[in-house]
């Protein structure tokens, strides 16, 4: 009999075991367990309500957003689905309409607000979860 596996779990045990350690390094931005902890609590609490078919797209680059996307997506209970960027906005809609996500997960910075102002223009229903206090993502910082 095989048990159920979910990402998070392991993440949640090295937390707990080294809170203060590096957790995600990209770029000069370096994460700790506990503030990726936090990170990906406060995204999976803005999943959990939206989760009925269990499937999050995500639609960042190698990134903390992604990274940060999976896990939550993973402690909410859902599925990750990967979204390639390249991708052009017609074949995007295409599957939109075919994968039934719950919800999607855009990179932060600019080009995730151009995300949104899109997403919104085709009809779909879009809201922003940022960690920073203003517009910006990476640029906030």
């Amino acid at each position: 009999m095989s048990t159920n596996f979910n990402i998070s779990a392991p993440f949640n045990q090295a937390t707990d075991s080294y809170p203060e350690r590096n957790a995600l390094v990209v770029g000069a931005q370096a994460f700790s367990y506990d503030q990726m902890r936090q990170k990906i609590q406060r995204l999976a609490g803005s999943l959990v309500p939206v989760l009925t078919h269990g499937r999050v797209g995500i639609l960042a680059t190698r990134s903390a957003e992604a990274c940060i996307g999976i896990l939550a997506s993973a402690w909410a209970g859902g599925t990750y689905v990967p979204i390639g960027l390249k991708l052009p906005a017609e074949r995007l809609v295409e599957l939109f309409g075919m994968l039934e996500l719950d919800a999607l997960i855009v990179g932060a910075g600019f080009s995730g607000m151009y995300m949104l102002y899109k997403l919104r223009g085709m009809g779909f229903s879009a809201r922003v979860v940022d960690a920073a206090s203003g517009v910006g993502g990476t640029w906030y910082w």
